[in-house]
């Protein structure tokens, strides 16, 4: 029987369906074999069990919209395969659909799905799901195959029917990529990283299907073994491995094949190594030694967490020990029949290691052989060898010396030996690189001045005597005159000139000697003489610099940059061990960003950014043993000048107003940390910016537009830059912000302010410099002693009339200039300075008051508002009324915004003109006005009290 519910019965809507109405147990002589809602539109409810057990109800179900409430088991064991559910309002009882041949209950979306997920309307819960359209797409995303509906954690056979309804298809195939694909085992995949592929049975587990195409396996081989005698040089084990999808991994990016390599050996010593890394082709081998070495060579995807293939292959290393080269050398072939064996030492160039006459041998009179034994110092690489030499024995008495040395150097033959009479010995002396020889005696006796060359020969010795002759050799270091006497001595070299071997071991040799002397000092060498020596260094063919000279930035003196090359590079240079040691120098055009922006107008108040930003980096390139590494360069020991062009696409500059050009820095160091540096243009052209750096990394033209009528005091003072510490140009190259130059007026206020004997204490924190300003301050109000404490260094102690006298050009003193130069002055004044007090602390000295002022904490402070502290308060515990009028503040001759001044030559640490320092007349008269006051009134108090007593005896 079918049923079908009706919209009204008897008049009356049918609004629902009954509990148990249709409950097939309640009717066993009918079968329910259809079921039909369309008309009852208004159907809203359906009771529990309404259609239980109506296992004749086959097909699908496709619930009313307007279905709000289904109960539990309302449907349960019906026979339906697929039950569509009408929306989302719709409350479910327990099991409101199931029974073995229920396929699925699907909701209308995704939303249905999750509200229904926390308690399902059918009694296995995988039995629920929903729609979605399921993309076919290659490994790139594209699509590989056309999309189709699918059934969401429900097997890939169901398919959809053009009715909208599901059904099982039993045959239904996965779709085949297109003829394009490279390989026949592909396979589908909802996970990429999955190794197996999806079936018609699998369960939709999301939207895309991605097309896997297994790779081809990569090309491996693998080199010969090493069999060789050790002759210092490596020896290396290689392994080719190729892949037509292969990328080194610095470079790989997703799915790039790459290659990772582990080495692994046990040497003769039981000592195991094991060496790993990407790209690792080769492991060389330098030492003795006889093993298996193993290496095992996996490939993989990048971005892919497994392994596409792996193999390994043992190398076999067998190294053998080499003969020394040995050449013994005595310091006699005659020796005495009752003495002992001569000195034995070994000739320079020889295999390092020691030599020794073998126990028990017995001299002899005549000509005999005696054996002797050399042990290596590398004995992992060099075998113990033997020989013998023939000495003669005598029985006269032999001429005895003995050698001793101090300080750093050689000198050969040595130790104590003995000489027959007759016979002469050359004996050389060799300091070591950075000393020289500084004094030769032999008995005593100065013989420093028949050297030649330092070589002293002692001819046709005397028979011996009962005395042991000593010859003293001692070494010092090189003073800064010797090693200009070195640098001197050189020939002048020029770029593409011949240089032969003996030249080019000079200046070698003379580099090592002042690279080791700057180890234990720094020598005193004229600027000009290091430049020119290292101009010279440059025409060596083993040595470059790489620099576009037809750049628009240009750069000059470029051959400073050799300043950077150690002592031991240079003796790899010597030795051959380096074949080329280049400095690279590349400039390239760059843009700032925001965060580079704003740090560049830190540096500098209403700086304008041009289109001129350089990118310029160092780079060291050494080839050692074949083996070539590159090395950044973030610093140079010297300061380089760049010259910058001014950028065409400036705007032009508005009238009555002054431009100044500059160059900002952003400075990357090797722990990528950034500086920024503000530049002044030594440069009048006007088509180029001058600098001096010795920093590199962004570089970028600014300039400043200021009205021609401002205060060229106040310009110089905002073009001070307090935040890198930077003196690389002149003393005007840096900027100071507004909250710094507000601190120091406030400083100078307060030396105007103050009376003769007091002082002022500043505590500047973080602040270096002191601007010029201040000094004019203590030379307008002269009896005013100043103290500065800072975080960088020792407090600055200027007492009265000690200021110093206006140097031109002068914009600001580095604090650590001043307080070296005032350490001096204090030292030789016949009056204590004054000493500074503690910040905050309140003081009073015996001739005056003294006055606190204090910076901001931190000098990055974004503004700053200076409190009554900051301004300076009076720390005296007498109280003073200040005048009405403050003296103006007297202006100081400074640069002008017209044309910076060019960096002087001199560093900023160069003696200061300083006032001649005298005891002052003045003192003394101060002192006796002082006692004659206080004897003045002693007096006064005596007669008042001689006066009151004589009034007292009258009344």
């Amino acid at each position: 029987m079918k049923l079908v519910i009706p919209a009204v019965v008897g008049g009356v809507p049918v609004k629902g369906i009954g509990d148990n109405a249709f409950n097939q147990s309640n009717y066993a002589s009918i079968s329910f074999v259809g079921l039909d809602l369309s008309a009852a539109t208004g159907l809203t409810a359906i009771g529990k069990g309404a259609f239980f057990n109506c296992t004749g109800l086959t097909g699908s179900l496709r619930l009313p919209a307007g279905i709000t409430s289904v109960g539990e088991n309302a449907f349960y064991s019906a026979g339906y395969r697929f039950v569509y559910l009408s929306g989302k309002n719709t409350v479910y009882g327990d099991s409101a659909f199931g029974g073995g041949a229920l396929a699925a209950v699907v909701c209308p979306d995704k939303s249905s799905y999750d509200a229904l997920t926390l308690k399902p309307p059918v009694d296995r819960a995988e039995k629920l799901t929903y729609p979605v359209t399921l993309r076919f797409v290659d490994e790139a995303g594209n699509e590989a195959a056309k999309a189709r509906a699918a059934l969401y954690r429900m097997p890939l056979k169901y398919v959809q029917k053009d009715n909208k309804s599901w059904t099982i298809k039993a045959d239904y195939k996965l779709p085949e990529p297109s003829a394009g694909t490279s390989s026949n085992n592909w396979r589908w995949v909802f996970d990429k990283g999955s190794s197996t592929g999806v079936t018609p049975d699998s369960l939709v587990t999301g939207e895309v299907l991605t097309l896997i195409q297994p790779l081809d396996l990569p090309q491996v081989g693998f080199g010969g073994d090493i069999d060789k005698t050790y002759d210092g040089k490596p020896a290396s084990l290689n392994v080719s491995a190729s892949h037509p999808h292969y990328s080194s991994y610095q470079g790989a990016q997703n799915g790039d094949v790459i290659f990772y390599f582990i080495w692994t050996w046990v040497d003769e010593s039981g000592k195991e190594t094991r060496k790993s890394d990407y790209d690792l082709f080769n492991m060389e081998f330098r030492d003795a030694g006889s093993f298996t070495c193993r290496v095992t060579v996996q490939a993989a995807i990048k971005g892919e967490n497994k392994i596409i293939y792996e193999d390994h292959h043992d190398f076999k290393v067998k190294i053998r020990k080499a003969e020394p080269d040995v050449t013994p050398v005595i310091s006699s072939d005659s020796i005495s029949v009752s003495g002992s064996l001569p000195t034995l030492s070994l000739k320079e160039g020889s295999t390092e290691g020691s030599i020794r006459w073998d126990d028990g041998q017995t001299i002899q009179e005549g000509k005999h052989d005696y054996s002797w034994t050399f042990t290596p110092k590398d004995n992992n690489n060099y075998t113990e060898t033997q020989g013998t030499i023939t000495l003669e024995g005598v029985s006269d008495a032999l001429y005895a010396i003995e050698v001793t040395v101090s300080g750093k150097g050689k000198v050969s033959p040595s130790g104590s030996f003995s000489l027959s009479k007759g016979e002469t010995v050359d004996f050389t002396f060799t300091p070591e690189p950075g000393y020289k020889l500084d004094s030769v005696t032999f008995d005593g006796v100065d013989i420093k001045g028949e050297l030649k060359e330092n070589t002293y020969q002692l001819k046709n010795v005397p028979a011996g005597d009962s005395k042991t002759h000593r010859l003293a050799v001692s070494f010092v270091i090189m003073e800064s005159e010797d090693m200009k006497k070195v640098f001197d001595s050189l020939p002048v070299l020029s770029e593409g000139s011949s240089v032969n071997t003996e030249q080019a071991n000079a200046y070698l040799d003379a580099k090592i000697q002042y690279e080791e002397l700057c180890q234990n000092r720094t020598p005193n060498i004229p600027e000009e003489t290091l430049l020119k020596f290292h101009r010279s260094l440059l025409a060596l063919p083993s040595i470059k610099i790489d620099v576009d000279e037809t750049g628009i930035v240009t750069m000059s003196d470029y051959a400073a940059l050799l300043y950077d090359m150690t002592a031991q590079e240079a003796r790899e240079l010597r030795n051959g061990a380096i074949t080329n040691y280049t400095i690279t120098i590349n400039v390239k055009k760059s843009t700032v960003n925001p965060e580079q922006k704003k740090e560049i107008q830190s540096l500098l108040k209403d700086a304008v950014i041009t289109s001129g930003s350089y990118d310029i980096k160092l780079y060291k390139i050494i080839t050692k043993n074949s083996i070539t590494t590159t090395t950044a360069l973030y610093e140079t020991p010297k300061q380089l000048i760049l010259s910058f062009p001014v950028p065409k696409d400036i705007k032009a500059v508005a009238n009555g107003y002054q431009r100044t050009f500059y160059v900002a820095g952003l400075h990357e160091n090797s722990r990528s940390r950034t500086s920024a540096s503000l530049f002044t243009n030594s440069d009048s052209s006007g088509k180029t910016i001058t600098i001096k750096c010795d920093k590199f990394s962004v570089f970028s033209v600014i300039y400043q537009d200021v009205k021609k009528a401002e205060d060229s005091h106040h310009s110089d003072n905002k073009d001070n830059n307090s935040s890198n510490n930077n003196d690389n140009n002149s003393s005007s190259n840096t900027y100071v912000p507004d909250y710094e130059k507000d601190f120091w007026d406030n400083v100078v206020k307060l030396i105007k302010k103050a009376k003769a004997g007091d002082t002022v204490n500043v505590n500047a924190v973080t602040y270096d410099k002191m601007p010029e300003a201040v000094m004019a301050a203590l030379r307008e109000n002269p009896y005013v002693a100043l103290i500065v404490r800072w975080d960088g260094g020792k407090p600055v102690i200027i007492p009265a009339q000690t200021a110093l006298v206006y140097e031109k050009g002068r914009v600001y003193y580095p604090l650590s200039l001043l307080s070296e130069l005032y350490a001096k002055v204090n030292a030789a004044l016949t009056t204590p300075a004054p000493a500074p007090s503690g910040s905050g602390s309140a003081s009073n000295s015996n001739s005056g008051k003294s006055w606190e002022i204090s910076a901001p904490s931190s000098n990055k402070t974004s503004s700053y508002t200076p409190t009554p502290k900051d301004k300076g308060s009076e720390t005296t515990t007498e109280t003073e009324t200040e005048s009405e009028t403050e003296t103006q503040e007297t202006e100081t001759p400074s640069e002008t915004m017209e044309e910076p001044t060019p960096a002087p030559e001199t560093t900023p640490e160069e003696e200061l003109p300083v006032k001649e320092l005298t005891k002052k007349t003045e003192s003394k008269t101060i002192t006796i006005v002082l006692i004659a006051s206080c004897v003045l009134l002693i007096l006064v108090v005596v007669i008042i009290a001689v006066l009151l007593s004589i009034k007292r005896k009258n009344r």
